[in-house]
C-alpha cells in the first residue's frame, strides 16, 4: 500500500468510499449523495492543504483522508479538520493507522498547530485511532446530528502539535 497526493484521478473512488458512508455510516452527516459536479469544488480546495488517498499495489483507492481548513477566518490558519474514510471492503487492515501517520506528518511539514475531528460516539474505531495518536477529548456535542432517525452526540478531539509558550505583550 501507498499514501498518495490524491488528483483528479482518484475523485471518483474518493466519492465513492465517502458514499458508502453517506448511506451505512454516521461519519458523516452529509445525507445526500456526492457526484463529481458536486463535490468536486471540495475536492479542488486542497491546495495547501493534503488531501491524500491510500492506494494497494494496482493502484486501487482503497481509502482517503484530508486536512481541511477549519475556517476561512486568518487567525485560523494553523489549525485543520482532519477526515479519514476507508473502502468498506478493506476495514480493519490498518489503512486508518498509514492515513493518519502521513496526515500528522504533513501537518509537521506544513507547520500546523492544531488538528481537530468531531467524531460521532459510535465510531469505536476512529475515537480509538485518534485516542491512540494522543488526541484528546476536549468536549461532546450532545444530539447535534440527526441521522437514520435518531439524535447523534459527537465527539470534539483535538492534537496540539507544537505547544508553544504564548508572547507576552511587549516583548
Amino acid at each position: 500500500m501507498k499514501i498518495l497526493k490524491a488528483n483528479k484521478s482518484h475523485f471518483k473512488s474518493i466519492i465513492s468510499i465517502y458514499n458508502w458512508a453517506i448511506e451505512n455510516t454516521t461519519a458523516t452527516f452529509d445525507t445526500e449523495l456526492k457526484t463529481l459536479s458536486n463535490y468536486s469544488e471540495f475536492l479542488n480546495s486542497f491546495e495547501s492543504h493534503p488531501l491524500l488517498v491510500a492506494v494497494d499495489d494496482t493502484n486501487v483507492v482503497t481509502g482517503w483522508g484530508c486536512l481541511k481548513r477549519y475556517s476561512d477566518r486568518t487567525a485560523y490558519d494553523g489549525t485543520v479538520e482532519l477526515s479519514i474514510y476507508v473502502d468498506p471492503n478493506c476495514h480493519g487492515n490498518g489503512i486508518g493507522n498509514d492515513m493518519m501517520k502521513a496526515l500528522l506528518q504533513k501537518a509537521d511539514e506544513i507547520k500546523l498547530h492544531v488538528i481537530l475531528s468531531r467524531i460521532t460516539q459510535e465510531s469505536r474505531a476512529s475515537i480509538n485511532l485518534h485516542e491512540k495518536y494522543d488526541f484528546e477529548h476536549i468536549g461532546v456535542m450532545r444530539e447535534v446530528g440527526l441521522k437514520f432517525g435518531k439524535r447523534i452526540d459527537v465527539l470534539l478531539m483535538q492534537k496540539i502539535l507544537k505547544k508553544k509558550p504564548l508572547l507576552k505583550k511587549g516583548k
